[in-house]
């Protein structure tokens, strides 16, 4: 197995899935700890899509800009 930090996967991503693909295991570390595992796929009709383990810190939606803010920003660019 092999062991790749997250700035030498960032500069040699073609390289290491390059042997992902023949076959290699490559373990992702982040300051000497594992993070995450790349594998090869034993069967490309059998990838399977989870929900998140964890929530992202938010419960619905975030509006990018809410009306009060969208007509303020109009309304600015309106008087140049």
């Amino acid at each position: 197995m092999k062991r790749s930090s997250v700035s030498y996967l960032k500069a040699h991503l073609s390289a290491e899935l390059k042997a992902v693909q023949a076959g290699e295991t490559v373990v992702i570390m982040d300051r000497d700890h594992p993070v995450a595992r790349l594998v090869p796929l034993e069967d490309e009709n059998g990838i399977e899509i989870r929900e998140p383990l964890q929530a992202f810190g938010f419960e619905r939606p975030v509006p990018l800009v809410s009306g009060g803010s969208l007509e303020l920003l109009f309304e600015d660019r309106g008087r140049r």
